[in-house]
């Protein structure tokens, strides 16, 4: 099986709803067919890499609105 090269890392935090949604994007994406050492980085990254500010400022608003109602810390 290929591996990936490693790359250097810093940790961030994200909520718990969207952890949740992570871990089914990691399974949606190994049923597409993408290696299954595609992680939580790579997928995050990726995002991050080629997401656009308009595509962003979309996403934020339906984030903010979808999680409004949550309670706090």
């Amino acid at each position: 099986m290929p591996r990936k090269r490693q790359r250097e890392t810093k940790p961030i935090r994200i909520d718990v709803i969207s952890r949740e949604r992570l871990d089914a994007l990691k399974a949606a994406l190994e049923r597409l067919g993408l290696p299954e050492y595609v992680d939580q980085v790579d997928i995050v990254s990726a995002l991050v890499l080629f997401t656009t500010p308009e595509q962003l400022a979309g996403m934020l608003a339906a984030y903010w609105r979808s999680t409004q109602d949550l309670p706090g810390d």
